[in-house]
């Protein structure tokens, strides 16, 4: 059966003969993974350029609270349905492609609070959205490292 690879492929009009990679199971990994897969490609084939879509579908799992499954009930309050896309290549042809973005001396922070403020409060213009809250959190680490083997 065909992956939702090959029916992007098809919507998007490209040829059947066009590679495909797919990486399931990742979880929040799957941005790196992705991101190193595509770096790879694109090196290694001169003028290559590589469309990045990862989407993840949690709804797949909801179900009915349920005092037997409360795991279920933690991450379907944790994780939700995304997607996103990028194109990666290398050797960029300078009259056509322009970044979107550059590295800089001067990274993005990170601040790890456990009091998450609420969007309405942090946010005045929506379009002007440069934040992101990722759900989990230190205890999830915390909980993972204490019960692993």
């Amino acid at each position: 059966m065909p992956g939702a690879d090959y029916k992007l492929a098809n919507l998007l009009g490209l040829e059947t003969s066009v590679r495909r990679v797919m990486l399931y199971h990742q979880g929040c990994y799957a941005g790196g993974t992705v991101l190193r897969t595509a770096k790879d490609l694109a090196e290694n084939n001169a003028g290559a350029r590589v469309l990045v879509v990862c989407s993840e579908i949690t709804v797949v799992t909801f179900r009915g609270p349920s005092e037997d499954a409360l795991d279920s009930l933690v991450g379907q309050a944790l994780f939700g349905d995304g997607s996103a896309a990028v194109i990666v290549g290398s050797d960029p042809d300078i009259s056509i492609e322009r970044p979107l973005s550059s590295s800089s001396q001067q990274p993005k922070r990170l601040f790890l609070i456990q009091q998450v403020p609420l969007p309405e409060t942090c946010v005045s213009d929506w379009n002007s959205l440069f934040w992101i809250a990722h759900p989990g959190g230190p205890a999830i680490l915390d909980a993972v490292e204490a019960n692993s083997i």
